[in-house]
């Protein structure tokens, strides 16, 4: 595009040693940057919390920087986090002591998604920008309560699909599972959909329906590239983005029979029957001898733990 800069690790001509940071990881880079400028060399530090959950959140490899920075940031958690952070922790955690990767993911990140899945993202921003504890412990509580209400929302809707699944014949015959229905509430379905590949192990698209348009969320198992997939029906759509693994559409209402069809047609030679069997992947057989307190603790040394 026309701008200044455009400052992203995956374009061609860029020599940055490691690609695979996230977009928060990337905004770092140039808090970093402007930093050494001012000659303030270690104030990025101060933002490391934030960058270590949302590089946790959005399961990027583990690995290289994102590594350092999730250790580092973690190490910051504990410390000395951030007021909106300490207050988010102060609701969700019992053991402010005991930060690893699963809690952060598990705990902390959905209550920070669910503002802009139920409406504002903006809260979560003000949470982290705000240097007053009382205004952080309200946003907090705001989120918290999102989220709970985002589970509910969720978990009526992933029933819903599943009744409307269990009583469809087709749905068992095809290798694609593109479902939908009136006010589904947009900000779940990508989470439905995960849901519906984790029960049935097929690609999915679940589609909230509303004044003749259809905004679907897509996710995929292994060996089936979703954006391809989107691609090779681009014509249907009004827009479509993503990746390998998930993705988001819109098309209009009437076109959604023609898309499960064509889909699945289009999947037929592509998924194997072999692909919809789910596989567990194991990296060596251990004794029950081998499984005790002193590996436990062996083990721990090696976080954080994530992706890759």
């Amino acid at each position: 595009p026309d701008v200044i800069a455009v400052i992203n690790p995956h374009l061609p001509n860029s020599k940055y040693p490691f690609k695979n940071l996230c977009g928060a990881g990337v905004a770092l880079k140039l808090i970093q940057a402007l930093c050494i400028r001012l000659d303030k060399p270690r104030k990025y530090e101060e933002y490391l919390d934030i960058v270590a959950i949302a590089t946790i959140a959005d399961i990027v490899e583990l690995q290289d920087e994102n590594r350092i920075i999730t250790k580092l940031g973690m190490a910051k958690i504990l410390a000395n986090p951030c007021p909106g952070i300490k207050a988010l922790l102060d609701l969700s955690l019992k053991d402010k002591k005991q930060i690893d990767s699963y809690r952060l993911s598990f705990l902390l990140a959905p209550r920070i998604n669910a503002a802009g899945r139920m409406g504002d993202a903006g809260a979560a921003v003000k949470l982290f920008i705000t240097d007053d504890p009382e205004q952080a412990n309200e946003l907090a509580k705001l989120l918290n309560n999102s989220n709970t209400k985002r589970q509910a929302v969720q978990d009526e809707i992933f029933k819903e699909a599943v009744k409307i699944i269990e009583n469809d014949t087709r749905y068992s015959q095809e290798k694609i599972i593109v479902i939908h229905n009136e006010g589904w509430h947009h900000g779940v379905i990508g989470i439905v959909a995960s849901k519906i590949v984790d029960k049935y192990h097929k690609p999915t698209f679940v589609f909230s329906v509303e004044n003749g348009k259809a905004v679907g969320s897509a996710r995929s198992i292994d060996g089936f590239n979703l954006f391809m997939a989107m691609e090779a029906h681009a014509d249907l759509f009004i827009k479509f983005g993503g990746h390998e693994q998930a993705g988001g559409l819109t098309l209009l209402t009437k076109n959604l029979d023609i898309f499960r069809s064509k889909i699945n047609s289009y999947a037929q030679n592509l998924i194997s029957e072999q692909m919809l069997i789910p596989q567990t992947c194991i990296d060596i057989e251990t004794k029950g001898s081998d499984i005790n307190l002193k590996i436990a603790k062996l083990i721990n040394f090696m976080e954080p733990f994530g992706s890759g």
